[in-house]
């Protein structure tokens, strides 16, 4: 499913709230970015031809993200969310909803162990990268000598805290507002 499918599509009734508050064209967009940036990474690691992309799957994650910001701009009282809400909650539902999966083949050949995790891989290398870029680097490749290694640490403790302990929508956000913070208080520099 394409966006422009996904954008064609009907919502089921207990989802049509979110077309009337954020539009089609926004949910769609959301579902067309994430579907991009999934299939992206999944080639860069290498992993395409042993899994697919379940649509049906994403497109549950986007609903539910869009669920979540609903209720959370009248309870926080705000018009929009930050980047941190946004990468948090994005995170969240997409490791979630898991949908990126192992084909048929790869199945029954065993998994190859770095896959074993692959929708937290994903998760990890999207928005590191989102988070890289708006900080004004292309890509970690863009690291001095003296930022790879906290850089590499903090994406390997940050895709083992994924892997194997509990975490929310918030505690993923307050992760992101540690790693710009981080940023600010310099550990990093401009490039």
């Amino acid at each position: 499913m394409t966006g422009v499918e996904f954008d064609k599509m009907e919502f089921d009734e207990k989802y049509k709230f979110i077309c009337k508050a954020f539009t089609k064209e926004v949910v769609s967009g959301r579902y067309s970015s994430w579907l991009d940036d999934i299939q992206r990474v999944v080639n860069k690691i290498g992993a395409a031809e042993q899994f697919t992309i379940n649509e049906e799957y994403l497109r549950l994650a986007v609903l539910d993200y869009f669920t979540d910001i609903y209720r959370l701009k009248p309870f926080h009282n705000i018009k929009h969310i930050n980047t941190q809400k946004e990468y948090g909650y994005s995170m969240y539902w997409l490791i979630r909803r898991r949908p990126v999966q192992a084909n048929t083949q790869t199945k029954k050949n065993n998994l190859p162990e770095k896959f074993l995790y692959i929708n937290e891989r994903v998760v990890v290398n999207i928005f590191t990268f989102k988070m890289l870029n708006e900080m004004g680097y292309a890509s970690n490749n863009d690291l001095n000598t003296a930022q790879r290694e906290p850089f590499g640490k903090m994406m390997r403790e940050f895709y083992y805290n994924l892997q194997f302990r509990p975490f929310t929508q918030q505690t993923l956000e307050l992760a992101v507002d540690a790693f710009y913070n981080g940023y600010k208080l310099g550990n990093f520099s401009t490039p």
